[in-house]
């Protein structure tokens, strides 16, 4: 199990604080992508993960 981010998610003035930690199990079929929304609704920022399934289409 792996995190998939390390940046801070709750900020304040005299602090930063890593929240809410998303762990996943990494194999080579899935493809993750996952980031920390910047919006400025409160001091505690969102996540998003989203995970795939990697296909081996063949071109025609």
């Amino acid at each position: 199990m792996v995190p998939t981010t390390s940046r801070s998610t709750r900020i304040t003035y005299t602090s930063a604080t890593l929240m809410d930690n998303l762990y996943v199990r990494i194999n080579k079929l899935n493809e993750t992508l996952s980031g920390i929304l910047s919006v400025d609704l409160s001091n505690h920022l969102p996540k998003f993960i989203y995970m795939g399934r990697k296909t081996n289409r063949k071109p025609k």
